[in-house]
């Protein structure tokens, strides 16, 4: 009775489109970085003042901000790789410990012998 909702190579792959997209955060954001810290002298300012404050900004998002994203980013990467294994494992134990343990009464249903699909 093993009934997988999610397909593990599907989950594999956002995994891997996560590192991905740590390692593009933070190839971006150089760039950004890189640019904005030379605002401050390089540009006429006219009557725009806020310069300073933009090269400011750009130097927090730089240190502290991008890599606590990152950080998350890459987390959320390798909950992905490592379920994306143990799911099917996980999927099957728990199907077989419902049909050991759940009340008949009160789960009435054998999920083997559904003859439509279970809902989305």
């Amino acid at each position: 009775m093993v009934d997988l909702s999610l397909d593990p190579e599907e989950i594999k792959r956002g995994g891997v489109s996560m590192f991905a997209a740590s390692d593009g955060l933070y190839e971006d954001f150089k760039q950004v970085a890189s640019e904005g810290g030379a605002l401050a002298g390089s540009v006429d300012t006219g009557s725009f003042t806020g310069v300073n404050e933009v090269a400011q900004a750009v130097e927090r998002w730089e240190g502290a901000i991008v890599p606590g994203l990152r950080g998350r980013v890459e987390e959320l990467g390798a909950f992905l790789a490592v379920y994306s294994v143990q799911h099917v494992e996980l999927d099957g134990m728990t199907a077989e410990m419902f049909a050991q343990y759940a009340d008949p009464e009160v789960f009435p249903v054998d999920p083997g012998a559904r003859t439509t699909p279970a809902p989305e």
